[in-house]
């Protein structure tokens, strides 16, 4: 993971670096900085609840969440999907990003939550959402740290590649036509695991940040579209905007 992330910031690091003020001139903005420091766990759920499941979600909430916070868990922030999906027919609910103090700290918690007598948390998934993808990314070998702002556009993509050197050159290509309409990289995951059961296991994922939905439809027409995502197999792309409510 940490070499597929050098390897992509290295030609990334220009727009980061060009554009890397925020919103200072603006006022009342709302946003929020993630710090999740190496040796933490990082999850990634994205997810899409059943019809009427909202009340047994609830109590989903206040089975599991008390005890998960015992063992350190912690909701940094989630973003909603904003129309329909940009790349892939796949359109969650929502996208989250949850840490862990450690990769045992979870195993400490999942072996807690299976000797719950009176609710089966597995159970209840299965039950609530109809989709319940999870991503794992254990014992984080660098920081990872960004802020949201909620005037602004979070692009997800995941990506899963055949041809790491194609991917990189297409890549390479597109930066000036990212810098030229003021994307952001804010954060980059690479190598990962999926539990049994919840598997959604990309090879890599980025969040861009743009100005506006806009911008970034106007981004997508001037890219090179036929050869933007060379050495990838398949792609999800999903505009959201950071959700402050959690």
């Amino acid at each position: 993971m940490k070499k597929i992330t050098q390897i992509f910031l290295f030609f990334f690091i220009p727009v980061s670096l060009l554009f890397s003020q925020g919103p200072s001139e603006m006022v009342d903005v709302k946003s929020r900085t993630i710090k999740i420091e190496a040796g933490q766990k990082l999850d990634m759920l994205t997810a899409i609840l059943k019809p009427g499941a909202a009340e047994k979600r609830n109590v989903y909430f206040s089975k599991v969440f008390p005890l998960a916070n015992q063992h350190g868990f912690k909701l940094d922030i989630s973003f909603i999907p904003i129309g329909v999906p940009v790349r892939g027919n796949y359109q969650p609910d929502f996208i989250s990003f949850m840490s862990w103090p450690s990769h045992e700290n979870h195993k400490a918690f999942k072996k807690e939550v299976k000797q719950m007598k009176d609710y089966s948390m597995t159970e209840a998934r299965r039950d609530i959402w109809s989709v319940f993808n999870l991503t794992h990314y254990n014992n984080l070998e660098e920081n990872l740290e960004f802020t949201v702002y909620e005037d602004k556009i979070y692009v997800f993509t995941a990506y899963w590649i055949e041809d790491m050197d194609q991917f990189i050159k297409a890549k390479q290509r597109g930066k000036k036509v990212m810098e030229r309409f003021k994307g952001k990289l804010v954060s980059l995951l690479g190598q990962s695991t999926s539990p049994d059961g919840y598997f959604y296991q990309p090879d890599m994922v980025s969040v861009t940040e743009w100005d506006s939905v806009e911008v970034f439809q106007e981004f997508l027409k001037h890219r090179d579209n036929e050869n933007g995502d060379a050495g990838s197999i398949n792609v999800n792309q999903w505009m959201t905007r950071a959700n402050f409510g959690n």
